[in-house]
């Protein structure tokens, strides 16, 4: 402690242990050096072993300089010696006899050269092979990337559909038509309608079939009747199916239309039903009226079935029939009407005994054709008065079941009530 102190407070020994300080740097960096970056082994540190160490490290200092020293010198001996001539002399040479596209020239063949990777002492057809075998790779190059971006453009189209695929199975909701049912409902009729044409056909074409090569005529025209019939029953079957192809292929909408036909039938039914019920009245007066006056009455009447002998009879005591379709019984208007034409034709029977003819005349269009020439009595005056008999008769055959079909063909029926005097009221 009183040494330290010592040099604390006095300058010269202070220097001394500063320039010791330094000393022992210089020591620790040459130790280190000699071992490689090692921890150099402990020692005491003195001044004797201080100045020896100092002494070692310069004399290895000076050791090393001189090393070195002699290295440099054999480094260039031994390149003096064995130093050749350089070609850098030859190039500048060439260089400056040859013209710019000369040098252009070996600039190049040079760099082909060095790429190719061909030996300096080569000779030139090896150097144009090579240049053609790579124009040759070149081209297989290029070809190769062409074939390749073609089939990553065809990879990536499979992909882009595979993947809509996927999302498409993935998806668990299941789109339909919206017209499907509609779709549905008409294929199951075509199907039907087609079942059904089916068997037709294989009928007809088991009929028209030649059963054997000794086919006689009397076969033929077995054949050839069956044929026509069927043909007929063909043309009935098309005329029905006719009537329903106006109609639309949905159900619902196809009952509503017949419905609707159905609805305009009922009233045109009892139109004509209406219209029949109120002739009797005009024909009553009208026959009553004629009949007393002496004459013959001719009544044109649509196209009807010829009654027979039995069916005239029955005529005086038979009463009409009330149609299904009729909505209630006769008005009581009507009824009044038909008494007091029933009362006048009363009357004019009791002035005059008519004797009546009658006669069914069947009109064609080339002569007329006398079918049935009879005289009901149910008509007779001795029975019923003239306008009465007359009443029961249209009303007879106004409720007849054949009447709905009296517009269908061009033809017409002549109810001819002859009198004696043989001049005709038409009415």
């Amino acid at each position: 402690m009183s040494g330290e102190a010592d040099w604390l407070v006095s300058p010269s020994k202070a220097r001394i242990a500063r320039a010791q300080a330094q000393d022992w740097q210089f020591v620790d960096a040459f130790l280190s050096k000699k071992y490689n970056g090692r921890r150099p082994p402990t020692f005491e540190r003195n001044e004797e072993i201080l100045e020896a160490l100092l002494v070692l490290a310069t004399l290895c200092d000076h050791a090393d300089e001189q090393r070195n020293a002699v290295e440099k010198l054999g480094r260039s001996a031994l390149q003096a010696l064995t130093r050749e001539p350089s070609g850098d002399e030859v190039y500048k040479i060439i260089n400056h006899r040859l013209s710019a596209d000369g040098t252009a020239s070996l600039q190049m063949l040079a760099q082909a050269i060095v790429v190719l990777d061909l030996p300096l002492g080569g000779q030139p057809v090896d150097l144009a092979a090579a240049a053609i075998s790579l124009q040759h790779q070149q081209f297989e190059a290029s070809q190769l990337a062409d074939r390749l971006a073609r089939q990553v453009e065809m990879q990536q189209i499979d992909t882009t559909r595979l993947q809509a695929i996927l999302r498409d199975l993935s998806d668990d909701t299941v789109h339909t038509d919206d017209d499907l049912p509609g779709k549905t409902i008409e294929w199951a009729k075509h199907a039907k309608h087609l079942k059904a044409k089916i068997g037709e056909y294989e009928e007809r074409y088991t009929a028209i079939r030649p059963q054997s090569s000794a086919t006689n005529v009397v076969d033929l025209a077995k054949h050839s009747d069956a044929l026509l019939r069927q043909q007929q029953v063909h043309k009935e079957v098309c005329t029905e199916l006719d009537t329903f192809q106006g109609l639309p292929s949905n159900i619902s909408d196809a009952r509503k239309a017949v419905e609707a036909a159905r609805d305009e039938l009922r009233k045109l039914t009892r139109e004509r039903d209406q219209l029949f019920e109120n002739l009797p009245l005009y024909f009553g007066t009208c026959v009553s009226s004629g009949v007393a006056a002496g004459a013959s009455v001719v009544l044109i009447l649509p196209l009807l079935p010829v009654p027979h002998q039995s069916e005239i009879d029955q005529l005086g005591t038979r009463e009409p029939q009330k149609n299904a379709s009729d909505d209630g019984p006769i008005p009581r208007d009507l009824r009044d009407h038909s008494s007091t034409a029933q009362s006048a034709a009363q009357k004019n029977q009791a002035a005059v005994t008519p004797n009546f003819n009658t006669t069914a005349l069947y009109s064609a269009p080339i002569k007329p054709m006398l079918l049935r020439d009879h005289s009901p009595p149910s008509i007779a005056p001795s029975k019923s008065n003239t306008g009465a008999a007359i009443l029961r008769f249209l009303s007879a055959f106004s409720h007849n079941p054949e009447v709905n079909n009296f517009g269908s063909e061009n033809k017409s029926q002549v109810i001819r009530c002859q009198h004696h005097t043989g001049q005709p009221i038409i009415l």
